[in-house]
């Protein structure tokens, strides 16, 4: 039996949870390293479980007290029953699985509860960013209902008297207090400082992905039975050039008035593929397209994209990181995260956004993009001069810091 501290990282789907599998090698030696997923059954959460599963990680399931749809729902009575019964559940379940520490990317709901019964029973709770803050969606917040908010503040008020005899609020609808935050920039450092969390536990590291992308991307260029390994992962072709796409999700999250429809999206995307297939015909280039885990169930909706050679990359076993660092060229949307991979890889890159949606370019900033191609006549220019050898470097990667992981393991203790 394993006599090795037990560290639960506890994801919230399928991305972050691949997020925190890359820490495995650099914690394993150490700890024993397992998966917790709080929440109710859904596709989310049977997509962690899947995954898990095939990857023979061991890992816990928590849904006792959540909110649940399928029952009755009786004001105020509800919500501090619940938040009771799961604060006890959480109780329980630490006790009996006894973890040294916990891992989460926020302390907020619905990681809240299980950091409070934690820090009572002398767990270390850690948080660790584990995604850029580029996304914009936050600045279009939705309009809250007076009386929903009026309710809330109530149901709030209520709870916190059952707060009155303890050092840190546990029923209270307010996120825990980590031992340990752990985060990307100083920008994300500041808002915990605004939000009064205690400056000497917050730690800024830089993106982990810069070092685990630069050292994969060496490995993949000095190993040639490895890279060939992935390009047969991939059903890529040493002799193509390799074009990996990472679309902006028009259909899913954007604010009403750019919202589009599945049909819309589809259809505005296809210029893109056309273009990259007239400069780059099939016989000369493999394309993918690289979709977001939250679409692992629509790739039904890109089938249009296959009559161009365009491959579609989903599913437990396709990597984001992997793909990146096999391609030749990087055609993406300015505010993924998955540009701290490319600025890792050195691979050079175009950043796309043929729409009117401008709030998107303000967050290539970010990732200190120089330029964001805007029609697909500057697009096809791009990946003429690409081809000729003649493409400019359209972003500066010179400030990264390769440390990152080193420095997490080294917090985490």
């Amino acid at each position: 039996m394993s006599m090795k501290e037990k560290i639960l990282f506890i994801p919230p789907y399928i991305a972050p949870l691949k997020y925190f599998e890359r820490f495995i090698p650099h914690l394993s030696g150490s700890y024993t390293i397992g998966f917790l997923f709080i929440g109710r059954d859904s596709a989310r959460r049977k997509e962690m479980i899947s995954y898990a599963e095939h990857k023979n990680h061991a890992f816990h399931i928590l849904e006792e007290g959540l909110p649940d749809p399928r029952k009755k729902h009786i004001p105020f009575v509800t919500p501090l029953r619940e938040r009771y019964v799961h604060a006890h559940a959480c109780r329980e379940f630490l006790k009996r699985v006894k973890p040294q520490k916990i891992i989460a990317h926020k302390s907020g709901y619905a990681f809240d509860t299980i950091y409070k019964e934690a820090n009572k029973l002398g767990i270390e709770t850690i948080v660790l960013q584990w995604s850029s803050d580029a996304s914009f969606v936050e600045r279009f917040p939705a309009p809250k209902r007076i009386l929903k908010r009026l309710y809330f503040f109530t149901v709030q008020m209520v709870s916190g008297l059952l707060d009155l005899f303890h050092k840190e609020p546990r029923y209270g609808f307010t996120p825990g207090v980590p031992k340990k935050i752990i985060v990307f920039t100083k920008a994300k450092a500041d808002l915990y400082l605004h939000r009064g969390y205690a400056p000497d536990t917050i730690h800024v590291v830089g993106s982990p992905d810069f070092q685990l992308i630069r050292e994969l991307k060496q490995k993949i260029d000095s190993d040639p039975i490895f890279k060939k390994r992935l390009l047969e992962k991939y059903g890529l072709k040493e002799n193509k050039k390799k074009i990996v796409v990472i679309l902006y999700r028009f259909y899913l999250s954007p604010p009403k008035e750019y919202k589009m429809t599945v049909e819309e999206h589809v259809e505005h995307y296809y210029y893109l593929f056309k273009t990259i297939r007239d400069v780059f015909p099939e016989n000369t280039a493999d394309i993918v397209l690289r979709m977001h885990p939250t679409e692992n169930s629509m790739e039904e909706i890109y089938k249009p994209y296959e009559a161009l050679g365009v491959q579609l990359s989903f599913g437990e076993e396709a990597r984001t990181d992997e793909l990146i660092c096999l391609s030749d060229i990087y055609v993406g949307e300015p505010s993924t995260s998955v540009n701290n991979m490319v600025l890792a890889s050195g691979i050079p890159a175009i950043f796309v956004n043929l729409s009117e949606f401008s709030a998107l370019d303000k967050t290539g900033e970010h990732f200190n993009i120089d330029r964001i191609i805007k029609t697909e006549s500057a697009l096809k220019e791009a990946l003429m001069n690409f081809k000729r050898g003649e493409m400019q470097k359209y972003y500066d990667n010179s400030h990264l810091d390769v440390s990152s992981v080193d420095k997490i393991v080294k917090l985490i203790g």
